[in-house]
């Protein structure tokens, strides 16, 4: 097999004549960015400024300063620590509150452990339940369901999926959510 060299078009030689034309005539701050190379940074004159935090005395230096050096602490103040962060229930609206407190009470959980991120048995099937009579008794979407229990919306409806499966197959699971739609209907009278 051979091959055989044809005869060049110009092209190429063209686009390189013209490349070196361009880096020849344009400025020198240009052509690192024609070349593809990164550019060069200078630092710039700034100040370094001390400053004693316990009388407030400046110290002034003029000159190339490195940007780490911008600001020197001598002594800090003595900060207070920080209070506790303290666990705060989500406001729910009446009405899904109606429903969240019946199903907390049948499933003997508490609002906080309803709302946090544990993923037990219980906890679990009380929110299915949550997800399920919000969709049906209040029409909710799934959106405004998982803004309501803190979760995503495909959390919900994985979850009001299985709650329906629970509701056929599961007969503890059926007393419970039976005793919550009581309640609700009998709280409603």
């Amino acid at each position: 097999m051979s091959f055989v060299r044809q005869a060049s078009s110009g092209h190429y030689e063209h686009l390189v004549a013209e490349r070196a034309r361009v880096l020849a005539t344009c400025p020198t701050s240009h052509r690192r960015r024609i070349l593809g190379l990164a550019p060069r940074y200078r630092p710039s004159k700034t100040h370094e400024i001390t400053v004693d935090l316990r009388t407030g005395d400046r110290q002034v230096v003029s000159g190339p300063v490195a940007a780490p050096r911008m600001f020197v602490v001598i002594e800090a103040p003595a900060a207070k620590p920080a209070p506790a962060p303290v666990a705060t229930l989500p406001v729910v609206p009446s009405r899904p509150k109606q429903i969240i407190d019946a199903v907390r009470e049948a499933w003997g959980v508490s609002d906080f452990d309803l709302f946090s991120v544990g993923r037990s048995k219980e906890l679990s099937y009380a929110r299915f339940a949550c997800y399920w009579l919000l969709a049906e008794r209040l029409g909710y979407s799934r959106n405004k369901i998982g803004r309501t229990m803190k979760r995503d919306h495909s959390s919900v409806v994985s979850g009001i999926r299985r709650a329906r499966e629970f509701y056929e197959h599961d007969a503890d699971w059926r007393a419970k959510f039976d005793a919550v739609v009581a309640a609700l209907d009998g709280g409603a009278k």
